[in-house]
């Protein structure tokens, strides 16, 4: 992986895990302009490096990220190019995510508000501390939520619910997302990044073509009907068994081992 200087931003590879740290405790981690362009360049880079399996995104200290810098939005009158902000800055750091062709994590270790929950919402699987909690804080500064939390939270709450988390805003502490689909698993606090950098150094040794695929078709899927997914499923499965990964796997199936894939 290639060295980088980021001044806001911490970026580690082991055992295939690129482990992405945002770093600026004491802002609590918020995204100023800076942040916003180190965290899409770094995320882009870790999407095509082949010794990266898993991407794991987390915040230093005790607080995953606050969303937006709003003394960064002051000062730089940025609150009068908002819409061109968002769609420039802070959407393409959504896409990133969800269009990597690896799985990406988030290790939520405090607070993930505004754009920071938002950030943790759209990745592939969300892991918390037992203090960790997301908050919608959009209305409480007068304005929507947005970087795609109301497409993410309607999806897995429902109408109903998505409108009363923005209309009364409250934060939904870990055991609460884990019950209502927002988290995978929950870990002690001084356990946390042990665990969740052990499970993604786990899901490192998968079929990264698998994964690949999979993602693709659950993203896609949740806007297609089922005649077009289970096509989809088929052409995927039609490349997937065309690779080296998959007849080193079969053969290692009657040969008795364990595979080891390439993603080849």
């Amino acid at each position: 992986m290639e060295k980088v200087d980021y001044k806001t931003l911490k970026l580690e590879l082991e055992a295939g895990v690129a482990i992405i740290t945002m770093n600026r405790p004491k802002a609590m981690n918020a995204m100023d302009t800076e942040m916003r362009k180190e965290l899409l360049f770094a995320l882009n880079a870790v999407n095509i490096d082949p010794e990266v399996k898993v991407i794991l995104l987390t915040g230093s200290g005790n607080v995953f990220c606050v969303g937006a810098d709003l003394q960064d939005g002051i000062s730089n009158d940025v609150l009068k190019h908002t819409e061109q902000v968002t769609r420039d800055e802070f959407n393409p750091l959504i896409t990133s995510i969800v269009d990597a062709k690896k799985p990406v994590m988030a290790v939520i270790n405090g607070a993930a508000a505004g754009a920071g929950a938002s950030l943790a919402l759209a990745c592939d699987l969300i892991v918390m501390s037992e203090n960790a909690y997301i908050y919608q804080a959009f209305t409480q500064i007068g304005l929507i939520p947005d970087c795609g939390m109301t497409w993410h939270l309607s999806r897995r709450l429902g109408y109903y619910k998505t409108f009363e988390v923005i209309a009364d805003p409250k934060p939904m502490k870990a055991e609460e997302c884990l019950q209502l689909n927002l988290a995978n698993k929950i870990f002690p606090e001084s356990e946390l990044f042990s665990q969740s950098l052990g499970w993604a150094k786990q899901i490192a040794t998968a079929p990264p073509l698998a994964l690949k695929y999979a993602k693709k078709v659950l993203r896609d899927g949740l806007s297609q009907n089922l005649e077009d997914v289970i096509s989809i499923e088929a052409e995927f499965q039609g490349q997937i068994a065309k690779s080296n990964d998959v007849k080193n796997a079969i053969h290692g199936f009657f040969e008795k081992r364990k595979p080891f894939f390439t993603g080849h």
